[in-house]
């Protein structure tokens, strides 16, 4: 096989795009990548890009671009992982570039994907990368320069592939050839369903695992942060008190109860403590006792003072009654 040259592929200024340059291949469904500023034209099947997406259905993935250059253009026909000369579907196509296929991220050529397009020996006079359900072409410019961060033009895989137009017939045809219709189709259905099946389903917000823990008397609260919004705040109610907490930063925390009914919520999720109210330190014991006599000894001073006042009417009774005899 030649290796095709970089020199033959400049575009024609009258081009007509939608026409295909090759006449014997015009049976087959492509598409047409010319956009303003670039240095060729491309016609590409749409297998090509099928072939490449289904060997990055779960790992990136690169190959071969195998096809054909003449009067101008450049038609890309098949995608390989690497170069088989013994494929018999690749009888009379040359390898003319090279591919890379991304699950995610942008369009551009990468270190790896340029030092595979340089290589005199792989005769590269173009690139495809595929990027998600984005891709687009890379070429090298009339001066030998590449423009390798942004393609002329990316193009949407999710697009329809729109058939090229076919020259006029010197003679009208007898019948209607209905095969190369039906087989595009089909193509076209696959790579459809293809993507549908292979984008990427957002995944669920992972649960909140709010757990409680009674640790020498003291509550140790957990949950997973990746599930927390940010700003996220704990709510506590212990025996009828309620207090809340900024857990920003923090995956779990202690938590000493003050009675046997806790409850914990956290970003929708409720978890609940039951067991026996915590015994009073010392400390806080003797403030009751306190507390206790205080409110004993007003209850005396209160009694004191009505006892006073009885006293103290009695006393007038018996001096009037007195003063009466």
């Amino acid at each position: 096989m030649t290796k095709p040259r970089r020199a033959s592929i400049h575009r024609d200024a009258a081009d007509l795009i939608g026409v295909s340059h090759f006449h014997k291949l015009n049976g087959n469904s492509f598409r047409v990548w010319a956009p303003e500023g670039a240095p060729c034209r491309i016609e590409y099947s749409t297998a090509v890009l099928r072939q490449a997406r289904l060997q990055s259905a779960r790992e990136n993935a690169e190959g071969v671009l195998y096809g054909r250059c003449e009067n101008g253009s450049i038609r890309v026909v098949a995608a390989r992982p690497a170069p088989d000369a013994a494929d018999p579907r690749l009888s009379g196509l040359d390898p003319i570039g090279i591919f890379a296929a991304r699950l995610r991220g942008e369009v551009f050529l990468t270190e790896r994907d340029l030092e595979r397009f340089e290589k005199i020996e792989s005769g590269a006079v173009v690139a495809l990368v595929i990027a998600g359900s984005r891709a687009g072409f890379f070429v090298h410019e009339p001066d030998g320069s590449l423009q390798s961060i942004k393609s002329h033009l990316e193009f949407s895989l999710d697009e329809p592939p729109p058939e090229l137009e076919r020259p006029a017939p010197a003679v009208a045809p007898t019948g209607w050839n209905w095969k190369p219709f039906a087989v595009s189709a089909l193509i076209a259905i696959a790579i459809s369903l293809w993507i549908a099946s292979s984008r990427v389903k957002p995944q669920a917000r992972p649960p909140v695992a709010l757990t409680l823990h009674d640790e020498n008397l003291a509550l140790r609260i957990a949950w997973n942060p990746a599930a927390i919004p940010a700003p996220a705040t704990l709510e506590i109610v212990d025996g009828g008190v309620q207090q809340s907490i900024d857990i920003a930063g923090l995956n779990g925390l202690t938590y000493a109860r003050r009675s046997g009914q806790v409850t914990v919520r956290l970003a929708g999720e409720t978890a609940r403590f039951t067991g026996a109210d915590p015994p009073v330190p010392p400390l806080d014991r003797l403030r009751e006792q306190v507390a206790e006599l205080d409110a004993e000894t007003r209850d005396l001073k209160t009694v004191a003072a009505i006892r006073t006042r009885r006293i103290a009417e009695m006393e007038r009774i018996l001096s009037k009654m007195d003063l009466a005899h």
